[in-house]
């Protein structure tokens, strides 16, 4: 196990390089289990930097990878390569191609400046590829840089420089993911081919948001489901995200794949600052998905009464129906789980003051009063029975022409027998 550290030592009594290239790509093992890097072995690092162009048991990294993974400190400028290989299999912490992959995982804001440094200077040492996508998780450096600078350890302002830093040398700023990639999407569902604002947006990264749209980021960006960076930090409720894409023009009323706009995803999460800071932007209400439900049936069915509250206001439909099970908002309200009977009962009060039709039937020809006894809200229940006599007896008034006491004018009996029974 300590056979690199036998060859190392033998650099005293042959040449350098000889003994660097022979250690570095036959003592792998053996260096997986050495944490004594000392000044002599850092001396001949610096004086022969290494080029990852070997396949090897660890996927492609070069030891100056390999060392910084580890923590170890050695000359910065020397220890600096490029060691971007196609088959990499990505063995010690997964991330590759290249060494500017690396310096972004690792947040090396110094390695970073000095790897895009040489793309200008003409250094004759490798140059990295500011637009690869690396094998693991199929991320521009760009989109790497976004990913990993949200952690909780306070150092996301490193990771908005190096967006910055990767922007002022020419990085695409509306490249895409590897889910952009057809052989890539195949393989990789998962990868939506984002791209730098739509992860920006949905990560919280608000600085390097604006450093993007600053950069000429398209406000409207997209992934492959057609999903912009509006959305989905609607969706996350992420606030000054939203804030910063709508003062950059993004189109409030976009619709993705599936017909969700960001208006409907904030109000389907219960972003009720979100919700209102879009309808500001003058959000479409009445907007319906691929499936008719709208953003007041779905912060209905999840029981959200203060959105539902706030769409009423500004004209929400209540009689929009799902285009599979024909339920209104109303029928939504009462079939949802999750939430407590009284707080279904506000919401159903809502709708029913903003003339909510108990009349309607789902697919299944029932009504919203048989939904919520089967849902064994019996308050619910209560409280429609009321609604359903008060519509009958408005009804008769409408085909009178009158009143309900039929006397066109005088006061309402309720004892005259006019009254109408459910």
């Amino acid at each position: 196990m300590l056979l690199i550290v036998v060859q190392l030592a033998s650099a005293t009594r042959k040449s350098k390089k000889a003994a660097l290239d022979e250690a570095s790509w036959t003592g792998w093992a053996s260096l997986e289990g050495y944490r004594g890097f000392d000044g002599f072995t850092a001396a001949v690092l610096a004086e022969q930097p290494i080029k990852g162009e070997r396949d090897n048991p660890y996927g492609g990294y070069s030891i100056v990878d390999f060392a910084k993974s580890m923590g170890k400190q050695l000359p910065a400028e020397a220890m600096i390569v490029d060691s971007s290989i196609p088959n990499n299999k990505g063995m010690l912490i997964g991330i590759s191609p290249g060494t500017l992959h690396h310096a972004i995982m690792r947040g090396d804001l110094e390695d970073v400046a000095i790897l895009l440094q040489r793309r200008q200077n003409g250094s004759q040492r490798p140059k990295p590829d500011i637009e690869t996508l690396d094998t693991v998780f199929k991320v521009t450096p760009l989109i790497a840089a976004i990913s990993n600078g949200g952690g909780p350890d306070g150092r996301g302002g490193i990771f908005d420089a190096m967006v910055r830093m990767l922007l002022e040398h020419n990085a695409t700023v509306d490249g895409h993911d590897g889910g952009a990639v057809p052989e890539i999407k195949a393989t990789r569902p998962n990868l939506l081919g984002g791209t730098a604002l739509t992860r920006a947006a949905w990560l919280n990264r608000k600085a390097s948001l604006r450093i993007l749209l600053e950069g000429g980021a398209s406000p409207d960006s997209q992934d492959t489901l057609d999903e912009t960076a509006l959305i989905k930090g609607s969706r996350k409720g992420h606030l000054q995200c939203v804030r910063a894409l709508l003062k950059a023009g993004a189109s409030v009323d976009h619709r993705a794949a599936n017909g969700f706009t960001a208006l409907i995803e904030a109000a389907w999460e219960g972003h009720l600052k979100t919700a209102a800071l879009l309808l500001e932007y003058n959000a479409t209400v009445n907007v319906q998905t691929s499936y008719g439900e709208s953003a007041l049936s779905g912060s209905a069915g999840y029981a959200h009464a203060t959105l539902v509250e706030l769409l009423l206001k500004h004209g929400a439909d209540t009689e929009a129906k799902t285009t599979d099970t024909l339920k209104t908002p109303l029928m939504v309200a009462v079939s949802g789980l999750g939430a407590s009977e009284g707080l279904r009962l506000k919401i159903v009060e809502l709708l029913l003051e903003n003339g909510a039709d108990v009349r309607a039937r789902d697919v299944d020809g029932d009504d919203v009063l048989a939904l919520a006894v089967q849902r064994g809200y019996w308050k619910v229940a209560a409280a429609l029975r009321r609604a359903i006599n008060k519509q009958n007896i408005q009804r008769v008034v409408d085909a009178r022409g009158g009143d309900a006491d039929g006397d066109y004018g005088g006061d309402d009996d309720p004892d005259d027998g006019s009254s109408v029974r459910s």
